[in-house]
């Protein structure tokens, strides 16, 4: 009842683990809060908590850090999400934003972290970015990070390796990227040949054109993927 008073509804009802938004339920109720809470605690790590909801875009900075400091960064704005609002991005777009940059900077400078991270922001009616989750480790589309020339795999393993990192020029902002493996997964329906005549000529194009052909063994890798998550 606390809870619901300070945050009213919608209300997110989280777990501390999860993949893929499967501990996380966007609630109406007080009688389906509840019900989403005792689901959680069967499945959470820890005890589930509640955050607010809010309205707005969801929003993703980060890159490789060194001591809080920023290396390599790359910005994203989700344009669409599977599941819906929850879910993984499988379609985004690259941005360049000075306050989303000051707040990821300012966050992981407290934090001392060297690595690879990211952190999440919805940002609401009012355009401010508001902290959603920090995951310590890559994130889902880095891959489209990697695309459009960030190096941030690359300098993360030069770092490993004791050379010096060069940090990489600016990268393109404003690029809608599809992340095809994740999108046709989403998109699918009763099969491989079911799901392609599902989709227009225009998002198989971009699908196509964003597999990594200029890296074969991970093209196929890639495919192999789809094949079987399809099947």
């Amino acid at each position: 009842d606390r809870v619901i008073g300070q945050f009213g509804f919608p209300l997110v009802i989280r777990g501390t683990g999860g993949f893929a938004g499967d501990q996380v339920r966007i609630v109406e109720s007080p009688a389906h809060a509840l019900a989403a809470f005792e689901q959680m605690k069967n499945v959470s790590p820890h005890p589930p908590f509640a955050q607010a909801f809010i309205r707005g875009a969801r929003q993703l900075m980060g890159g490789l850090f060194s001591q809080g400091e920023l290396i390599c960064p790359f910005a994203q704005e989700m344009i669409e999400a599977h599941p819906a609002h929850i879910g993984p991005s499988i379609r985004i777009r690259s941005l360049r934003d000075p306050r989303l940059e000051e707040h990821t900077r300012a966050l992981f400078r407290a934090l001392r972290w060297s690595g690879i991270a990211a952190a999440e922001f919805i940002r609401d009616e009012a355009g401010i970015p508001v902290l959603m989750e920090v995951n310590p480790r890559p994130w889902g589309s880095i891959v489209v990070a990697e695309r459009l020339g960030t190096q941030i795999c690359r300098s993360f393993a030069e770092g490993l390796a004791g050379r010096p990192i060069v940090p990489p020029g600016p990268y393109a902002a404003g690029v809608e990227c599809i992340l095809p493996e994740a999108f046709l997964l989403a998109r699918r329906q009763t099969g491989i040949v079911s799901t392609l005549r599902k989709l227009e000529a225009r998002e198989l194009w971009a699908c196509a054109a964003a597999l990594p052909w200029s890296r074969p063994r991970l093209a196929l890798h890639v495919l192999r993927r789809l094949y079987q998550g399809l099947r």
